[in-house]
């Protein structure tokens, strides 16, 4: 099980999620609406989830793999946007 602390744009705070690690983006979508049902009126299809981490600069250099083209490829593949500030 791994837990996510979740955000919604627009919200003041944030939320965890429990879910399996080898379960989909699609049933990660369903548990983040099913934990906000009242606030989040679009199906669960329709979230978008963007990856957020707290790192000075980018992205840390253990998570880069050979290089950072290889390591955004490998976020793509699990359908994850990545926003940055």
């Amino acid at each position: 099980m791994v837990q996510l602390f979740c955000a919604i744009v627009g919200e003041a705070g944030t939320f965890p999620v429990d879910i399996d690690q080898n379960k989909s983006v699609g049933h990660l979508k369903d548990a983040i609406k099913e934990k906000n049902a009242a606030t989040i009126t679009c199906d669960a299809k329709d979230l978008q989830l963007f990856l957020a981490k707290k790192v000075k600069g980018a992205v840390a250099e253990e998570e880069k793999g050979d290089d950072q083209k290889e390591w955004l490829t490998q976020l793509d593949a699990l359908e994850v946007e990545i926003w940055a500030k």
